[in-house]
């Protein structure tokens, strides 16, 4: 399961690449986590129930090297190196809130922080 929903995660992302452009990765990340966080399913519950699985040492290592993949990227594929690792870590801070706090956000105001942290991959 935890295999599966890290898979379901590296899709979203690939489907929001933009090619080789600086920041792409970093963009598509954004994209697909609020693809989550807004989505129909609202696979977020799913994570919170894998995270909470992978106190697990079997089954937290292939999240621990997802994370790895996720938030290790080359700091080169950026305009803004530290924009970009803010931006990521910011996105998975709001998905983890949001994991257990799912009312506290409105698609209103996640579509604003979608827009913003966006944004912060372009200067």
């Amino acid at each position: 399961m935890v295999a599966r929903v890290i898979e379901e995660f590296d899709d979203l992302i690939d489907s929001h690449l933009d090619g080789d452009s600086p920041g792409a990765y970093s963009r598509a990340y954004v994209e697909a986590t609020f693809d989550v966080l807004t989505g129909e399913d609202r696979a977020y519950r799913r994570w919170s129930a894998i995270t909470a699985a992978a106190t697990v040492p079997e089954l937290a290592e292939p999240l621990n090297e997802a994370m790895r993949r996720w938030h290790g990227r080359d700091p080169g594929e950026d305009r803004d190196p530290l924009a970009a690792m803010v931006v990521r870590l910011a996105a998975e801070g709001l998905w983890e809130v949001v994991s257990h706090t799912p009312e506290l956000y409105d698609g209103e105001q996640l579509g604003a922080l979608k827009q913003r942290l966006l944004a912060l991959l372009q200067r």
